[in-house]
């Protein structure tokens, strides 16, 4: 990949990180604040769900924000873009559309596959 072409994905992921701790930020202070006290069932209910959901994005975005600082070491390191299962580089295309990826197209859809199998 050309230089122009990993500049353009190291400041997309340093934007997505970006966002993500802007996110983070805002969802703390959700869970800061506290939800309210309700007598109605239903609205108990209700506040529950919402702050299981909050914690299941966080941690969606926690991993996703893991992603993204692995990927940007391993630009500086000079690694990005390479397949971790085969050592082939991964095709700019798939970087493009995957920032994140670690693995060829090929490797992966083999990774898929072996874990449709083991899923049946």
């Amino acid at each position: 990949m050309n230089t122009s072409g990993t500049e353009e994905i190291r400041h997309r992921l340093t934007i997505a990180l970006q966002e993500i701790e802007e996110a983070h930020e805002g969802s703390m202070e959700l869970l800061a604040d506290g939800f309210q006290a309700f007598a109605d069932t239903v609205d108990v209910a209700s506040q529950e769900t919402d702050r299981k959901i909050l914690l299941a994005l966080r941690e969606r975005d926690r991993q996703r924000a893991r992603d993204i600082r692995r990927a940007l070491r391993q630009l500086e390191d000079g690694n990005y873009g390479i397949c971790e299962e085969c050592g082939e580089p991964i095709a700019p295309a798939r970087l493009k559309a995957f920032p994140t990826t670690t693995l060829c197209v090929h490797c992966k859809e083999a990774l898929e596959q072996e874990q449709y199998a083991h899923a049946r």
